[in-house]
């Protein structure tokens, strides 16, 4: 499952980024997504490298906040995954940064 993320520095400037996940599991698009949004913050905001995702803004260190990046969507991809995770792993890993973190963040 392809999922399409952007850092938006200013209003007029705004970098695209996209991990694939495997989808062994088959879940669709539809719950994919319903599942991420309950777990972000505002349902659109997430720091990707606290996630184990790139970050779009130069910022490699997973111990420091760097930007809040802007969850877009989720797609059927034609390319291999470029994450070791499924798409379940990582809306579990969201879970549990959610729950280890309720005040930082939400």
């Amino acid at each position: 499952m392809l999922l399409h993320y952007l850092h938006r520095p200013t209003e007029t400037t705004k970098t695209l980024g996209t991990v694939v996940f495997a989808n062994p599991n088959g879940i669709s698009l539809a719950d994919a997504e319903a599942r991420i949004v309950a777990e972000l913050i505002d349902a659109e905001l997430f720091i990707p490298n606290r996630l184990g995702i790139a970050s779009l803004c130069g910022n490699t260190d997973p111990e420091e906040d760097d930007d809040y990046h802007e969850f877009v969507s989720v797609k059927n991809p034609e390319e291999v995954p470029t994450d070791a995770r499924t798409i379940e792993m990582f809306i579990a890993d969201l879970k549990t940064f959610k729950k280890a973190n309720p005040d930082e963040f939400w």
